[in-house]
This record gives C-alpha cells, structure tokens and sequence, in this order.
C-alpha cells in the first residue's frame, strides 16, 4: 500500500520555491487520506504557485517516506 496521506508535492521554478495551493470549492484538497493498494490506481488536482516568467524552467517532484516517485520537468505558461 502507498500512503498518499504523507505525498509530498514539491515544485520549484529556477526564481524559487512553489507553494501549495489547497482550495476546496474547486476540489484541489490535496492527496486522499486512504491508503492506495496495490494494482490500483486514483485521481486527485493539486495545486502550485510558482514565481517565475513564461517560458521558465519548472521542475515537480511526488516523493513518498523520503523516496522521489515521479519527477517531472517543463517550462511555465
């Protein structure tokens, strides 16, 4: 099982660190509080506020007890 209760999201911009953004109304509450099982899979929105400039570099990173699951890199719109 993965606890998605203790995901960490971290973004980062090369100006500086993104914050997280948590809005209930529009269903950006983090990750869900139940374990996900083996084989499964789920969806949840999460959002980041990233300084920077349109066409900076931007990188994401979903870590879980300390190791990094997903990597993932681009550029701001």
């Amino acid at each position: 099982e993965l606890d998605l209760a203790t995901l960490i999201v971290k973004g980062s911009t090369t100006t500086g660190e993104c914050v997280d953004i948590f809005d209930g109304d529009n269903q950006m509450e983090g990750a869900p509080t139940t374990p996900l099982a083996p084989g499964a899979s789920t969806e949840f929105s999460w959002g980041l506020s990233c300084p920077g400039k349109n066409g900076e570099d931007i990188s994401v990173l979903l870590s879980n007890a300390g190791v990094t699951l997903i990597e993932v890199t681009g550029k701001l719109a």
